[in-house]
């Protein structure tokens, strides 16, 4: 018998309860523990999600408008890379990492919205 077992029976139960004025209605144990569980906090409402994922996804168009407004730059700056300027081999992985975590965090909100939950394993 675990501890939380044997801890409820050896709290007695009351057989009756007894609806008298002025006095209190006695409540089985069992159901003041459950009573005292805490509720959930409220989640966020469903405009700000929306919202949210407005913005990341203009943020992520954005992203997208400047890489293909600026592609010639960046091209000349791999081939900088490959000539002797090392430092500008850093720019795609940059670019790589900031168009990772930006769209990531809007198609995992834009799913959210939508209902869809990935399958607990």
């Amino acid at each position: 018998m675990s501890p939380i077992q044997s801890n409820l029976a050896e709290q007695q139960l009351p057989q009756e309860v007894e609806h008298t004025v002025g006095r209190p209605v006695a409540e089985p144990p069992a159901l003041a523990v459950v009573a005292s569980i805490p509720k959930p906090v409220q989640s966020v409402s469903l405009r700000r999600r929306v919202l949210a994922v407005a913005a990341l996804g203009a943020v992520s168009a954005a992203l997208y408008a400047l890489l293909f407004a600026y592609a010639d730059q960046i091209s000349a700056m791999s081939a900088a890379a490959r000539s002797g300027a090392k430092y500008y081999a850093l720019v795609p992985i940059v670019i790589a990492l900031i168009f990772s975590f930006v769209h990531g965090a809007f198609t995992g909100r834009f799913w959210d919205v939508l209902g869809l939950k990935a399958r607990g394993h």
